[in-house]
């Protein structure tokens, strides 16, 4: 009988530490999730102040309008666009979309959510993927009709990873005076792709974990020198 009772008791208390546990677990997720969504309404909230009008039910058509771009060529289980800003900023068209693919994982599914700032160049840019080598995840890419790009540039090559359509154009593109550009970005957070004439410039992880400080409007502003910068390229 006292044995009975010790292993009701063990049990008893082996219940309340799950409960406990899984309360805590509760706690900080829902804390974390509040915290994402007051980020991303601030966020959105200082892109309507800028004037830019949101869209929370964009088309679908929208993914394959995109389908030039490698960021919406991934195999994922599910891909989403929450949500479209559109505005002017600089004197240039922009829209703003929050980005999101599920990708099977060992361990069940893994979400991937970007930022993603899209707009039109001035002048006709190459076909062209470039990252920091910090944030390239090189085997989901389909790079299909690309290359990768190389530079006798060692500083550069380390940096940057680049892939092209035409390797020889995008080469003549990246020239000296816009590479020294680059390497002079102490942390260019952004992923750039240009493709037919339309450029993103998109950044990896998580709203509440993106590098926009308490103004995302930075975040804009960085995106139209970059791109300044290649619309100066001859």
């Amino acid at each position: 009988m006292a044995g009975e009772e010790f292993v009701i008791g063990l049990f008893a208390v082996f219940v309340v530490v799950v409960l406990v546990v899984f309360g805590v677990a509760v706690f900080f997720f829902l804390k974390i999730a509040k915290r994402s969504a007051k980020l991303e309404k601030d966020l959105t909230q200082n892109f309507l102040k800028e004037g830019f009008m949101l869209d929370y039910a964009p088309s679908r058509n929208l993914l394959t309008e995109f389908k030039g771009f490698l960021l919406f060529q991934i195999t994922a289980l599910r891909q989403r666009i929450h949500y479209i800003l559109t505005g002017t900023y600089a004197g240039r068209e922009w829209k703003i979309l929050k980005y999101s693919y599920s990708l099977p994982t060992d361990g069940g599914i893994s979400s991937h959510n970007f930022l993603v700032f899209l707009t039109h160049p001035r002048s006709r840019l190459p076909n062209f993927y470039l990252a920091n080598n910090v944030f390239v995840n090189k085997p989901i890419l389909k790079t299909n009709n690309y290359s990768e790009v190389s530079f006798n540039d060692e500083e550069f090559s380390k940096k940057y990873f680049v892939l092209a359509e035409n390797p020889e154009d995008a080469q003549l593109f990246f020239n000296e005076q816009l590479r020294e550009f680059l390497k002079e970005k102490t942390s260019l957070d952004f992923m750039i792709e240009a493709y037919d004439n339309t450029v993103i410039a998109y950044l990896r992880g998580q709203i509440a974990k993106l590098s926009f400080s308490s103004n995302p409007i930075v975040l804009l502003q960085k995106a139209s020198e970059i791109l300044e910068k290649f619309e100066s390229q001859k």
